[in-house]
């Protein structure tokens, strides 16, 4: 049948109207016109003709939280040293890809994207310049926002209540921060406070909002950059880097994943891109790292682990009820030398007297072994060093010889003062000889001379060496050793996972991580040895990998952080700060290390705080020490009972937030083994203060849980009454909805629950409440809770099903239009 003009015209009329929407058909293959709009998940990102993001809206309430006033494009280069943002933008839907102009440098930068379910994936596919245009740096962003509530800096990820954006690298070269030579183009507000240094952080505050931000630096060719951290008296200015080969070192493949979610769905949405796009997703007892609380473990420090004792150690940690006993003699771990990683005589001098080591810890009492390591710091006694140092050792930059050097001369006359002015140490290389100095003196505007050394040093052999001859600074580390190069770093990855996969070794901490960031190509040198590692190893679960500090890049891989050391002075007010940023970045609490003592109220007063934050520590001590301690079995008994009612989720959410007063002393004491405790308040010198209190395992877990809600009547009807620990309350003791169709209620814990029962309170004579609905889990599945089931009258009902492992759970109530429901309670257990 023809069309009539009427419906015709109805019909171009729709279609001009779709288009000033900004509605692109998905199926047209022409480059369709600005703006342009990428989904990613919840978050609808608006581009307009130049690239510039102009809205970031979340699709679920229309609110936009893009920054009006400081609005940014989606990638930036840096080519020929200065600043270039796209001057036009063009869409093929075909491919899905973005064409970025540069018109002032005739450069274009594609980016293909996809859109997933929950994220989008943005991938530089091409980029093309002329060949007198060096295109050192690609910077997507700063993607910037009007949150400013919560900023999880090194999770990359902003939000306040209701959202969460969030940006993911998803390789090791497009790195989660910013460029510090070019921090100028970024937004690093003054006076704004970060936890890791502002070029480590994926996200941070400003004064007006927060950003994104993530680069990919250009290595195809020799250059020079800064490394260390800027401001510090480690700067680098000009540090030389040899170019990179293969695929590492191009901007080509910089790739992030970006997405908006509700609050509650921010950390599950980032499991979907670890999951989706390949990257590592380990799990501790069987559970995403993430949220296993078993992440938070507590372990033994032991400064005499060996061979001899590992069985007594095992014991000992039986007695405390931990699973792993960690090596740390000194600061180096149980290694002969830095570098290579072979072990010492503690350890049995070999891999297989270590794996055997490893066996007995396991098989005859069922623990793990860990070992400190001291990432890329290379030792002097390594072969790394002597008798010829390694050409990939890292350097700091280099002057020539002025003046010809012979073996037993100890003054070198060099062409400048630059590299051997800051405090990296006062090693040379020249050829295969290390040489060492102690002063500087200047001898003319072109000409220093570096003296009071020693030469063939480090066990290398003294030479000579003709004038023009290159002077290379060294690189050292705190104690007296080197800093590893890129090959050097890929090696160690390599070695260590291969000695782990062999020994079964089960645990790590890569302490100085950030030496790797020295190495001259910034932290992509940290994401290569953490990354590098974890991705080698076999299997990757239930494998502990900690540190004392984060990167965006390495926050797949790394178990937990845990900073600070009693040992040297760090207080408590540091701790608590510090699991402050590890929450926001929703990474398990942790205290770092705290000795071990044997007075029992001291060691409580630890324990105590410990469950206050429900954050795990790691308890320095030595097998001799505990061997001779008079009360040991009393000490490690403490351990285990407060290791297990925190890790059992014990304690209520009133009682961890006594026990962080850093003021009250606490003494747990068992009414039924691993089931049930009296918590006791006390002074400082074991007096009873007030009565105690029960403490219990399976608990209702709503106890602990966050509660939020579609809608409440007002304030006296928040979620949060919902889960209180009172049912069958009338006037303002429950939670209310406000007259909408099918209300929810959610409760979100921040690490998994395993639960197996929900139990419902209504309000009492209440014809118009919740009488039934659906129940929803974080894992997809749901349950149903027939109309009527839930009674009227104040008494409970009842739901049960398969234990799963859940982060949060949902109650969408059925009906309701026009009428104001709720709940009275709702709780969930493990039975």
């Amino acid at each position: 049948m023809a069309l009539t003009r009427r419906f015709i015209n109805f019909l171009l009329a729709f279609a001009l109207a779709w288009t000033c929407l900004g509605i692109s058909d998905p199926l047209s293959t022409a480059s369709a016109a600005a703006p342009y709009k990428i989904n990613a998940g919840q978050l609808s990102i608006t581009l307009d003709g130049t690239g510039k993001i102009t809205n970031l809206v979340d699709t679920s309430t229309g609110t936009d939280y893009s920054s009006s006033t400081h609005q940014r494009s989606l990638i930036q280069l840096v080519a020929n040293g200065a600043q270039q943002v796209p001057t036009a933008l063009s869409y093929d839907a075909s491919s899905s890809t973005y064409d970025f102009t540069f018109g002032g440098i005739s450069t274009h930068v594609l980016v293909q994207v996809a859109s997933k379910t929950t994220y989008a994936t943005l991938k530089v596919t091409s980029l093309t310049a002329p060949s007198n245009v060096d295109v050192s740096v690609l910077m997507w962003g700063p993607i910037t926002t009007s949150i400013t509530q919560t900023v999880g800096e090194s999770a990359g990820v902003v939000y306040n209540d209701t959202f969460a954006i969030g940006i993911h690298q998803l390789n090791d070269k497009t790195i989660g921060g910013s460029v510090s030579e070019y921090n100028n183009l970024t937004y690093k507000d003054a006076g704004l406070q970060y936890k890791m240094p502002f070029e480590w952080s994926s996200a941070a505050l400003t004064h007006w909002g927060s950003i994104l931000q993530a680069y990919t630096y250009d290595y195809t060719k020799p250059r020079k950059r800064g490394a260390g951290q800027p401001g510090q008296s480690l700067w680098m200015p000009d540090q030389p880097m040899p170019a990179l080969t293969g695929t590492d070192g191009q901007i080509t493949g910089s790739q992030i994943a970006l997405f908006g979610s509700s609050r509650p769905d921010a950390l599950s949405t980032i499991s979907n891109i670890q999951t989706g796009e390949k990257l590592p997703h380990p799990k501790v007892n069987g559970q995403w790292g993430k949220t296993s609380q078993a992440s938070s473990q507590s372990f033994l420090v032991l400064n005499d682990l060996n061979t001899d004792n590992v069985a007594q150690a095992s014991q000992y940690a039986n007695k405390a009820g931990l699973n792993y006993i960690y090596s740390l003699p000194g600061s180096h771990g149980p290694w002969s030398c830095n570098g290579h990683y072979q072990f010492n005589s503690a350890f049995g001098g070999s891999d297989s007297a270590a794996k055997s080591l490893v066996e007995k810890a396991a098989a005859g009492y069922g623990v793990k072994v860990g070992v400190h390591t001291l990432s890329d710091f290379i030792d002097p006694c390594d072969s790394y060093v002597t008798p010829t140092p390694d050409p990939d050792l890292t350097k700091g930059g280099s002057a020539t010889l002025t003046r010809a050097l012979d073996k037993s001369s100890t003054d070198v006359y060099v062409s400048s003062n630059t590299p051997f002015i800051n405090s990296f140490g006062k090693d040379l290389q020249i050829g295969n000889e290390i040489v060492n100095f102690s002063t500087i003196t200047q001898i003319s505007s072109t000409e220093w001379k570096l003296s009071g050394g020693s030469r063939g040093f480090q066990k290398t052999t003294a030479a000579d060496h003709s004038t023009g001859a290159t002077v290379y600074r060294l690189i050292g580390n705190q104690y007296g050793g080197y800093i590893g190069g890129i090959p050097i770093i890929k090696n160690i990855a390599t070695r260590l996972a291969s000695v782990f996969n062999y020994t079964k070794i089960k645990a790590m901490s890569f302490d100085g991580m950030e030496s790797a960031s020295q190495a001259g190509y910034g932290t992509y040198g940290t994401n290569l040895m953490i990354n590098g590692m974890y991705r080698q190893l076999k299997p990757q679960d239930d494998f502990i990998s900690e540190a004392s500090n984060l990167l965006p890049n390495t926050w797949d891989n790394q178990t937990r952080v845990s900073w600070g050391e009693e040992n040297n002075g760090t207080t408590w007010n540091e701790r608590y700060s510090n699991v402050v940023y590890l929450v926001r970045n929703f990474m398990p609490a942790m205290f770092g290390w705290l000795t071990l003592p044997s007075d029992e109220i001291g060691l409580e007063y630890k324990l105590s705080k410990m469950a206050g934050s429900n954050a795990g520590a790691g308890f320095q001590t030595s097998v001799s020490a505990l061997s001779s301690m008079s009360n040991r079995d009393t000490i490690l008994g403490h351990i285990k009972e407060w290791e297990t009612a925190r890790n059992t989720g014990a304690f209520t959410k009133a009682q961890k937030a006594a026990m962080k007063d850093l003021n009250t002393y606490w003494h747990l004491s068992v009414v039924t083994p691993g089931k049930k405790w009296k918590l006791q308040q006390i002074t400082s010198t074991g007096t009873p203060v007030g009565s105690a209190q029960d403490v219990f395992v399976n608990p209702d877990l709503a106890l602990s849980a966050t509660a939020s809600a579609s809608t409440t009547y007002d304030a006296r009807y928040v979620a949060s009454k919902a889960i209180d620990g009172v049912t069958g309350q009338h006037g303002s003791g429950e939670w209310s909805s406000k007259g909408e169709s099918n209300p929810w209620l959610r409760l979100d814990w921040s690490t998994g629950q395993s639960i197996n029962k929900v139990t419902f309170f209504d309000k009492p004579n209440s014809a118009d409440w919740a009488r039934g609905g659906t129940l929803t889990f974080s894992d997809g599945s749901t349950v149903n809770v027939p109309g009527g089931s839930i009674p009227n009258d104040g008494k409970p009902y009842s739901v049960t099903f398969p234990t799963k492992t859940v982060t949060w759970v949902k109650f969408q109530v059925a009906g309701g239009s026009g009428s104001n429901v709720g709940l009275s309670e709702l709780q969930v257990f493990q039975d």
